[in-house]
């Protein structure tokens, strides 16, 4: 009978250990598809985490491209409007510049009109009003004049 009980407790410690073996190797199987879960997760991650790095990289740099391409607009419609008020500040002062010329033509047309006689162009020519090639013209259209009208 000791035999007896001596092999039940033989064969409870075997099938005690075969199930010991077998949760081991269970508990085993569940650590590694644990562990495959995990790194698949940390790869799902991963790839997930780097395709809105990449996203993010895309937006940003069609953000400078844009932000570049606006400032170049910017720039040349600042450089077109300072190229027009430039043309037209320029067209003013020539058009101020014509009229000033134009003005001294007319003073000076009326000076030597104005000038009638002989002491007259003296007196313009030594004030410096009439040039000295504009006296003798005037000299001479005043003394033809005069012997014109004593005929």
């Amino acid at each position: 009978e000791q035999e007896a009980e001596s092999a039940r407790i033989q064969a409870e410690r075997e099938e005690l250990a075969r199930l010991r073996a077998a949760e081991e190797e269970r508990q085993a199987d569940e650590r590694r598809i644990a562990e495959e879960a995990r790194r698949d997760a940390e790869a799902k991650l991963a790839a997930e985490r780097q395709r809105q790095e990449a996203e993010l990289r895309a937006k940003r740099e069609q953000q400078e491209r844009e932000a570049r391409e606006a400032k170049a607009l910017r720039d040349a419609e600042e450089a077109r409007i300072r190229a027009e008020r430039d043309a037209v500040e320029k067209q003013k002062a020539e058009l101020e510049s014509r009229r000033r010329e134009e003005e001294v033509k007319q003073r000076k047309a009326e000076t030597i009109a104005a000038i009638t006689s002989i002491d007259d162009v003296k007196e313009a020519l030594k004030l410096m009003k009439i040039l000295p090639d504009e006296a003798i013209d005037k000299a001479y259209e005043i003394g033809f004049k005069a012997g014109y009208e004593a005929e």
